[in-house]
């Protein structure tokens, strides 16, 4: 590919923030992982799951409640008796620490540990989102780029053929019809030029969009990427799939999701049964006008015993197993999406593989072609319309060739993604 064209098509670049050297998908990974709010909203979600763990385990702590009080009143003592006026003060202390339920507390924990473990392997695999949402986006702003590079390749051998036609007119060699034509030709490429640049533009938008970044920063990349290459992927079908089954961060949330629901079933099972506590309080009150002033405290355990809650505990035991099956029955449902994704990407890259090859072969023959039907043009053996059809189906092959590399770079990184081969 030609020299990037990155300072025609984005003149303001500089004006937020400018990457001096061309940079490689791995900077542009690091730089889309640090910058891009997906994997901050799932370290935000692991954050919020280990504080979950907390709540969950102050259950297993004592609870102690303190208390102060400030009472002034008047107390008749019988109708139209004395009255008594007093003021009083004091403080309390309460404790109620939970001994013994039956399990339910641990259940809760152990709950809630598996979510942690859950949101810490979505967080990988928003990562791993990241790193090939990046690596596309890369690859397809290098294909546009690369396909605007080949339409001035294009409009150049246009140009070439409008000079010899119209040479050939003014000495009378062709009629004056070729040279209209070959002009024609000319705006046709300039016109689908002038769409490659937008689309060149869009893509780059896309690019700084995986990587985090505003639309006015600046960057420039490396033009020549070798692509996600693993001897993993010349391996069979079923090996992928058991690779991914390995190795894939979203099944191991799935899994580790069902965990917590099957836990959050054993919770539910244990909630309707007894519950023993210990109960302590102690406290002070001093009265105001009077002399005197007082503590008392008390301490015991307390069994509680739940008899009817009007069903709440049954109902909360059915929603936990519904969570359980569903969770399932999503957990069964992504190990066939992650074998179809295997399967389809691994056909992809054998296919774009051999697209490669054959497109080089193609750009050859259609290369000589062209030369070929320059040099008969100008000996008068074809006319300017068969000229022009070869050197469209030229810029067809430059095409093809670009967009097949890009295919097999893509298709690349899609299986490695599916594979969880991406680190």
């Amino acid at each position: 590919m030609k020299r990037f064209l990155l300072l025609l098509l984005f003149p303001f670049f500089c004006s937020f923030a400018v990457f001096a050297e061309p940079l490689s998908l791995a900077e542009l990974v690091d730089i889309g992982l640090k910058n891009n709010p997906e994997t901050a909203k799932a370290w935000a979600n692991v954050k919020r799951a280990q504080a979950a763990i907390g709540v969950a385990r102050s259950e297993q702590y004592p609870h102690l409640d303190g208390q102060a009080t400030f009472t002034h009143g008047r107390e008749l003592k019988y109708p139209n008796g004395p009255s008594t006026i007093f003021t009083n003060y004091g403080g309390e202390l309460n404790l109620n620490y939970l001994l013994f339920d039956f399990g339910e507390t641990r259940a809760t924990v152990r709950a809630t540990k598996n979510a942690l473990q859950a949101a810490k392997w979505w967080a990988d695999f928003s990562m791993q989102r990241v790193f090939s949402e990046v690596a596309s986006s890369y690859y397809e702003y290098l294909n546009a780029a690369e396909l605007l590079s080949t339409s001035e390749d294009s409009l150049h051998d246009a140009k070439m053929i409008w000079d010899a036609a119209d040479e050939l007119c003014k000495a009378g060699l062709r009629a004056a019809n070729d040279a209209v034509t070959a002009k024609a030709a000319v705006a046709e490429i300039r016109m689908h030029a002038a769409k490659k640049k937008a689309a060149t533009a869009i893509a780059y938008g896309k690019l700084l969009n995986a990587l985090g970044l505003p639309m006015d920063a600046g960057l420039e990349v490396e033009t020549k990427p070798e692509g996600m290459q693993s001897p993993l992927f010349k391996e069979s079908v079923s090996a992928l799939i058991k690779l991914a089954e390995e190795h894939r961060a979203d099944l191991m949330a799935k899994q580790a999701s069902l965990s917590e629901a099957n836990a959050r079933v054993e919770r539910a099972k244990r909630a309707p049964l007894p519950k023993l506590r210990a109960l302590g309080q102690a406290g002070w009150l001093q009265y105001g006008r009077h002399q005197g002033s007082g503590t008392n405290y008390s301490a015991g355990v307390a069994l509680g015993i739940p008899i009817f809650k009007g069903f709440e505990y049954s109902y909360q035991k059915k929603a936990a197993l519904a969570d359980a099956e569903l969770s399932s029955c999503e957990l069964k449902e992504l190990y066939n999406e992650i074998a179809l994704e295997v399967l389809s990407y691994g056909e992809t890259v054998q296919a774009s593989e051999i697209a490669m090859q054959y497109s080089e072969e193609f750009f050859d023959d259609a290369t000589q072609s062209y030369d070929g039907s320059v040099q008969s043009y100008k000996a008068g053996l074809i006319n300017i319309f068969d000229l022009l059809q070869s050197q469209r189906f030229l810029a067809g092959a430059r095409d093809q060739k670009a967009q097949a590399r890009t295919e097999w770079l893509v298709s690349l990184a899609q299986l490695a993604f599916a594979t969880g081969s991406l680190k």
